[in-house]
């Protein structure tokens, strides 16, 4: 689970974890959480709750997760890791002025606007944040495999 935070002028914000050095967007699990075949289950917290939480911790940004902008597909790779799905909320404005907290999860952070997304943040979480800034101006949740879209009748 992540959010796109924006900030007024409509910089996305990116946080790199010490146990990933690419660029991502905020959120993630922490360990309260259940591996089901097909994504993550959050032990006695609602999805978008744990979401603001974490962002909370980790940032210390306090965010409530609005509308669900993405649901991503992401298939298992047996052996190596399982299928699991990522979830997108609209975590809305944050201004740049605001001091993040940098936790021990998290390395650096940045702003960055939809022109530099190609030089920081690898292909498949580009086009998922694009996606998520795409629903935020139409109002659908866009539905995706792989960072990719699916269409009506694609399976």
């Amino acid at each position: 689970m992540s959010a796109i935070i924006r900030d007024h002028a409509g910089a996305v914000l990116l946080v790199e974890h010490r146990h990933d050095d690419a660029w991502q967007l905020p959120g993630g699990v922490d360990e309260d959480v259940r591996q089901l075949p097909c994504g993550v289950a959050i032990v006695a917290e609602l999805p978008h709750v744990a979401l603001g939480r974490k962002i909370r911790m980790t940032t210390g940004l306090h965010v409530s997760a609005g509308p669900l902008l993405v649901v991503d597909y992401a298939q298992a790779e047996p052996g190596v890791t399982p299928g699991r799905i990522d979830f997108v909320y609209d975590g809305g404005a944050a201004g740049r002025t605001e001091d993040l907290l940098i936790s021990a999860e998290l390395t650096n952070y940045t702003w960055a606007l939809v022109n530099d997304f190609g030089t920081l943040i690898r292909p498949p979480m580009e086009c998922r944040i694009r996606q998520a800034l795409g629903a935020l101006a139409t109002g659908a949740t866009a539905c995706l495999v792989e960072g990719q879209p699916v269409h009506s009748g694609q399976g």
